[in-house]
């Protein structure tokens, strides 16, 4: 007969089957989902600001400053999420910690 702590102790990822190669590939779907967006957020960014656009060629601006101007919108962005989610990463860890003490959350 097998004790709940060994049973328990089977559960971790190296005893899983393929447990890690499954992860792999959410990771990478996460990964492609997120460009995705960032690349969405670009498309709308360029399509909402086709007047914008034209009023910068009128007054000689080059393609390279506009892209330019584009890009540094988008890393923004980028770089306030991956800050957001990290915070709130956090934040819900903390809550977690205080709801469910007995636990341990990495």
């Amino acid at each position: 007969m097998q004790t709940l702590a060994d049973f328990l102790s089977l559960l971790t990822p190296e005893h899983l089957p393929a447990f890690n190669i499954a992860l792999n590939v959410v990771i990478s779907i996460a990964v492609i989902v997120g460009f995705i967006v960032i690349f969405q957020a670009m498309y709308t960014a360029v399509l909402e600001r086709t007047r914008e656009i034209g009023i910068l060629k009128s007054l000689g601006a080059s393609e390279f400053y506009i892209v330019n101007v584009v890009l540094r919108e988008t890393t923004f962005l980028s770089l306030l999420g991956i800050v957001l989610g990290i915070a709130l990463t956090f934040v819900l860890k903390l809550a977690m910690d205080a709801d469910f003490p007995t636990l341990h959350f990495r």
